[in-house]
């Protein structure tokens, strides 16, 4: 009983930094110019990562084909160079959630043709380019959706009062309180719910973001 009594729900919620300012913070997240900035990062990704596809599977299967005849090197070499240019417009995307610098240095840039032909294929840079277009064609494309998928959620819940008497009750989170049939004044019980997933939605971004760009 006494530890009951000592127990301050201030301190409590203090050391888990739960404060007025994390509370805020949270709710004008929504408002604020990295959101924009990360969902269009988010956005672009999608056409990003099926382009990215493409390239580098199509890349793989020339190279591949032609690896046995006389132009297979050149054409190879052509892909690699190809790959680069991906990543570098990849990294020009980058910028709209990351204002660090985001150069590269690749091997042999101020030697001769030769050297910068050879480095194509030996320099690590443009591997760790191809890996990139792998990753944000499969892992980053996955989570890009997964995060736009909340984003979905969130405006479908808003507008829920347009639609929802149409539905039955069980298709949504408020159906055991209200049972199968959804009138349009209960289907505005979705729009609170609907503004608290926008809040989600926003840091659901914005750490799908960091995880991309880091």
């Amino acid at each position: 009983d006494d530890a009951a009594m000592a127990f301050d729900p201030n301190h409590f919620l203090e050391e888990l930094n739960f404060d007025n300012e994390f509370m805020e913070r949270g709710a004008a997240r929504p408002f604020e110019p990295e959101t924009r900035r990360e969902t269009l990062y988010l956005l672009s990704t999608l056409p990003a990562g099926i382009a990215a596809l493409i390239a580098w599977s199509v890349g793989i299967s020339v190279a591949l084909a032609m690896a046995l005849i006389v132009i297979g090197l050149p054409v190879s070499l052509m892909i690699l160079w190809f790959f680069r240019r991906c990543a570098k417009w990849e990294r020009s995307r980058l910028a709209l959630i990351d204002e660090r610098p985001l150069e590269v240095v690749y091997a042999a840039e101020d030697g001769s043709r030769i050297e910068k032909t050879i480095a194509l294929a030996t320099d690590k840079q443009t591997w760790k380019d191809f890996g990139w277009l792998v990753f944000l064609s499969t892992i980053g494309l996955t989570m890009a959706l997964i995060a736009l998928s909340v984003w979905l959620v969130a405006f479908g819940w808003l507008i829920y009062p347009l639609y929802g008497w149409a539905l039955p009750g069980d298709a949504t989170p408020i159906g055991p309180l209200i049972g199968d049939n959804v009138n349009f004044f209960e289907s505005f019980l979705m729009v609170p719910l609907g503004l608290v997933m926008v809040v989600v939605a926003t840091w659901t971004g914005a750490a799908t973001s960091y995880a991309l760009k880091e």
